[in-house]
């Protein structure tokens, strides 16, 4: 039977772990955005960039909701602390996103004004990068980030607009570095007197079968 220690301790190592994956794939995925502005720059872009932008938003979407998740299972943490409750709040609708794509079937026929697989939005020194498809067969607007002239900014930094709404992938990035932090001083976790670090455990090897 699982003690509820070992419960705390596991879904804490799951948690760094879950982060560690997602931190990984926000650095690869900066190159991802960088490549997209180079091609745009070059005139040169390609439906590879867009594929690999999309793919880094739905990829980063469904990381993000699986922390969050992870977040809410561990054992004594209050799930009502401001801590948490900022949590939610940065991830924001992402987990509904996630779950609409899974299920991507029930909602070919909407009236969305915006692309069916939604678009990808961000700034970088003041100029705004989109990707998305083109739907076939209906009129849809392709929405980038709104600029606004009253306060001279843009509501957000890095987005993906599904829905007619616009989820702040930025905000919720920030949201779990800062959720990291609060867990890394709330829980400490050790193997013998070496406290835990998600980035040196880890398997990385090859097997090969001689057949007789």
């Amino acid at each position: 039977m699982i003690s509820h220690d070992d419960h705390m301790v596991q879904s804490v190592v799951l948690l760094k772990r879950q982060a560690l994956l997602t931190e990984h794939l926000v650095k690869r995925g900066s190159s991802v955005l960088q490549d997209f502005q180079n091609a745009i720059a070059a005139n040169v872009q390609t439906i590879e960039h867009v594929l690999d932008v999309m793919n880094y938003a739905f990829a980063l979407v469904d990381s993000l909701v699986k922390y969050q998740k992870i977040a809410r299972s561990v054992p004594r943490l209050n799930q009502k602390s401001q801590e948490c409750r900022a949590l939610i709040f940065s991830i924001g609708e992402l987990t509904e996103i996630r779950n609409q794509h899974q299920h991507i079937n029930r909602s070919v026929l909407n009236n969305f004004t915006g692309p069916l697989l939604g678009a990808v939005s961000w700034v970088s020194d003041n100029v705004t990068y989109t990707a998305s498809f083109n739907d076939i067969g209906r009129d849809r607007s392709v929405p980038g980030i709104i600029f606004d002239t009253v306060e001279n900014r843009y509501l957000h930094k890095f987005c993906y607009i599904f829905g007619e709404k616009y989820h702040d992938l930025e905000k919720a990035i920030n949201g779990l570095r800062n959720f990291e932090a609060y867990i890394a001083k709330t829980f400490s976790v050790s193997i013998g007197e070496v406290p835990f670090r998600a980035d040196q455990h880890y398997l990385a090897y090859s097997a090969k079968i001689s057949l007789l």
